[in-house]
């Protein structure tokens, strides 16, 4: 089975979350990144820079798609949060690990 294209463990992450992390990623290569909207959000949900990357890794290794393209993914520069719960977020996120190690652990050496 090729999760690259779409398998059962492939990252679909919703508009909200690609509004979000586009506008977080596009902050981080900001001087003053923890003034901006994202990371007011992230830093308010008490979520660390790390857990926003296992999302963006998930989706763009499931999508085929090169890291910096979170960065034109959307245009939104005040986005919402888009997790309901810390348990929600948490969910997703385990969900973006196991799609990004399964495809690491499918690709030949």
């Amino acid at each position: 089975m090729n999760r690259r294209c779409g398998g059962p463990l492939a990252v679909k992450p919703t508009p909200t979350e690609i509004e979000y992390l586009s506008a977080w990623a596009r902050e981080e290569w900001g001087s003053d990144c923890y003034h901006r909207p994202a990371h007011r959000l992230q830093l308010a949900h008490g979520v660390r820079g790390g857990q926003l990357i296992d999302l963006i890794k998930g989706w763009t290794r499931a999508e085929g798609k090169p890291g910096h393209a979170i960065l034109e993914a959307a245009n939104n520069p005040e986005p919402a949060w888009p997790w309901k719960s810390d348990a929600e977020f948490e969910a997703r996120r385990s969900e973006a690990q196991g799609s990004w190690d399964s495809v690491s652990s499918d690709t030949p050496e």
